[in-house]
């Protein structure tokens, strides 16, 4: 009986456990095809969790999939709660990651200041934690924040520190692909300030070709090839910029990422309309249009995001290279009008939207599931004593049961001792 109690008793906490594995496991298989489906498991576990730990698991999966779906105000939230819990259980390494997770938001949403608090909270957590290859990224991250905002000179610091990082620390064999990042961002760094003093053109291009140099895949490769062209195009050497585009697209097009060559493809479409070659620069935008339609997921995903980060591509094109009128031009295609719509969106954004705003909105619900974070708190403090007093209860009836036992085999010890003195009295041994 008490056996088969205590087997109840864990049978039901195990049951609980699976069941917010299962919505997990549930989430995971269907993110790739139906990322709102999977946040419907998601949320399904979020109801089922009972520790801090699976709290945090399941706030980190949602702000994931929000980020994944293009919600960057409700991923940030979620990458908050689950930096406040993991931040609760001491763990460093991933409270750093999570809090990288809340700057790129910020960051690909142009509100560099969000950015650059979560970086700074990420990087302390990830100097405690000791990873010095989170440390580097880290300070890259915090590089990206001060360009987006402008400060071109505390930028470089910041890039320097990540190289220095690497260097110091690491080695070649396993951060070539760091060092071919850091050198492919110090390349658009200083592409950025060329514009303004052309002389560091021949420092951007040296930067783009150490990138090269050290990269260890093909995406790495890909980026400062697209990037040298892009710098050679504002050269206004169109000739090298073109066989440039055109060996980073043989590259991009090697990896099988549609969407990974639409930078590319915009770039010459973009020297093709400044070189007067309108007709092949109508062949590269539709190209570059045909790819966002074939990958439907980052058509519905990405595309805000590509086109507010990618400066020097898509929005260019689409102020300079009349994109909205090549769009309407593929009449027969909803997807195309819909992709019109989202670039319309994001050029009026980005004219429009104040990052104070953003901001704002960013923290007021931030608030919000902070509060919620504490309300289940408070529920799984309640329902840890309610499990604790399930015990405390079974262990009283135990003792109970264990008390009337121990009486009951005494009370007929004492039957049968008495039992034996009758009969000792009435047939004494001869």
């Amino acid at each position: 009986m008490i056996i088969n109690i205590l087997l109840l008793w864990f049978s039901v906490l195990s049951n609980d456990s699976n069941s917010f594995e299962n919505k997990i496991q549930q989430a995971k298989s269907v993110m790739s095809d139906s990322v709102e489906l999977a946040i419907v498991y998601a949320q399904e576990a979020e109801e089922l969790a009972t520790t801090k730990k699976e709290l945090g698991r399941v706030y980190w999966m949602l702000g994931s999939l929000y980020d994944w779906n293009n919600q960057p105000i409700n991923a940030s939230n979620y990458y908050y709660g689950a930096a406040r819990i993991y931040d609760k259980l001491r763990d460093d390494n991933n409270t750093a990651r999570l809090y990288e997770n809340i700057g790129t938001v910020a960051l690909n949403n142009h509100v560099p200041k969000t950015a650059l608090r979560a970086y700074e909270k990420g990087l302390k957590h990830a100097e405690r934690h000791g990873d010095y290859q989170l440390i580097a990224r880290m300070r890259l991250d915090m590089g990206l924040a001060h360009k987006l905002e402008g400060n071109h000179d505390e930028s470089l610091q910041w890039y320097m520190s990540a190289y220095h990082v690497i260097r110091v620390e690491g080695n070649a064999k396993d951060d070539a692909g760091m060092y071919s990042k850091i050198f492919n961002e110090l390349g658009l760094l200083y592409t950025l300030i060329a514009e303004e003093s052309p002389t560091y053109s021949d420092t951007a291009a040296a930067h783009f070709e150490e990138a090269m140099r050290w990269a260890d895949s093909d995406v790495n490769k890909y980026k400062p090839l697209n990037n040298a062209g892009y710098l050679l195009m504002k050269q206004a050497q169109y000739d090298t910029a073109l066989s440039t585009f055109k060996c980073a697209l043989k590259v991009g097009e090697g990896i099988g990422s549609g969407s990974l060559v639409i930078p590319t493809l915009n770039n010459m479409g973009v020297l093709h309309y400044l070189t007067g070659d309108y007709n092949r620069a109508d062949s590269m935008l539709m190209l570059a249009i045909r790819h966002n339609i074939k990958d439907r997921n980052y058509l519905d995903n990405r595309i805000d995001r590509l086109l507010s980060v990618q400066v020097y591509s898509s929005v260019e094109l689409a102020r300079s290279y009349e994109y909205l009128d090549y769009i309407h031009a593929v009449k027969d295609s909803t997807l195309v009008a819909g992709f019109a719509a989202k670039v319309r969106q994001v050029l009026y954004n980005q004219d429009r939207l104040e990052a104070v705003t953003a901001q704002q909105m960013i923290e007021l619900e931030h608030e919000r599931i902070m509060q919620d974070i504490a309300s289940r708190e408070r529920d799984q403090r309640i329902y840890t004593w309610v499990k604790l007093g399930g015990l405390l209860l079974i262990i009283v009836a135990l003792s109970a049961v264990l008390v009337w036992y121990v009486r009951r085999v005494r009370a007929k010890k004492r039957a049968i001792e008495q039992t034996i003195q009758e009969l000792n009295g009435k047939y004494p041994m001869i």
